[in-house]
């Protein structure tokens, strides 16, 4: 399954149908950006996506765990497909959705990191926003249609199930309710009579570790794909270091989730490269 304008390696198929081969009934693929240089947001799209290449779906195939498929980039047999009672996913984010239905049947999607994809990733704030925010309440869909199975599925011994209820579960609003509520709680203690200077630093201590844990992953992942990043070196170290910014981004993003169901919008696409283009950074 892939998007019109998606640009593929030379021999993206041979690889792909080698995983495939090997008796994946689905199979996912090495997601890289066409525009990874154009800014900051089109870097930290790009960036995520190479790490839930390497550190996520590399690591779940060395497991023997089940992958997941990412928005394109892979493909699944007719059996896949009837076993599914035919294409039956239209939650805002289908592709997990598909992942998870398969996963709690027993199938597990294999990675093929030699298949590789480029796409193009987003490059204003307010497409990002809309398409993030898409995301954010797809997985809140995932989650209630398919959690009590998932939870079955973890009190059965599958490994695969509780890897994708982490991937799934909103994680991010019981980070903010906590955020939330211990904030509440300095804030009322500072209003009667604790140390306002104990707070602030206890907030500027939770940023600080908070931007450099996600600043840490940007770097391992740039350091690692340096040799798959298609932009000059100066704008790889920028956009790592930015990386943590783009994420942060995503706080507001989850709060407007949880009482708005966006419908689906196209993102525009616009780049129209070949892949000797995409390697030599234009």
């Amino acid at each position: 399954m892939l998007d019109a304008d998606n640009v593929l390696s030379p021999d993206y198929i041979t690889e792909i149908n080698k995983t495939f081969s090997d008796g994946y009934q689905i199979v996912t693929s090495y997601r890289n950006s066409k525009n990874y240089g154009d800014n900051w947001i089109s870097a930290g799209y790009a960036l995520w996506f190479l790490r839930e290449a390497q550190y996520l779906n590399n690591a779940r195939m060395r497991l023997g765990s089940s992958c997941a498929v990412s928005g394109t980039g892979f493909l699944f047999s007719d059996g896949v497909l009837e076993a599914c009672g035919g294409w039956s996913f239209f939650l805002l984010t289908e592709d997990i959705q598909f992942t998870i239905a398969n996963v709690i049947r027993g199938e597990k999607v294999g990675y093929c990191p030699t298949a590789v994809l480029y796409d193009e990733q987003p490059t204003t704030f307010r497409q990002s926003f809309r398409q993030r925010l898409r995301w954010s309440r797809g997985y809140l869909q995932v989650f209630g249609k398919y959690g009590v199975s998932l939870f079955r599925g973890i009190f059965r011994g599958s490994f695969s199930c509780y890897d994708m209820t982490m991937n799934i579960m909103p994680a991010a609003v019981l980070s903010g309710a906590s955020i939330a509520v211990n904030l509440g709680a300095a804030v009322y203690n500072c209003l009667n009579g604790g140390d306002w200077s104990v707070l602030a630093a206890c907030l500027l201590q939770g940023f600080l570790s908070l931007y450099l844990t996600v600043f840490v992953l940007g770097v391992i992942t740039t350091i690692t794909e340096w040799e798959n990043i298609y932009c000059s070196a100066t704008k790889k170290v920028f956009y790592a270091i930015t990386f943590p910014v783009f994420m942060f981004t995503y706080i507001p993003i989850v709060i407007v989730s949880l009482f708005h169901n966006p419908a689906w919008q196209p993102i525009h696409h616009s780049r129209s490269v070949d892949l000797q283009q995409i390697c030599a950074g234009k």
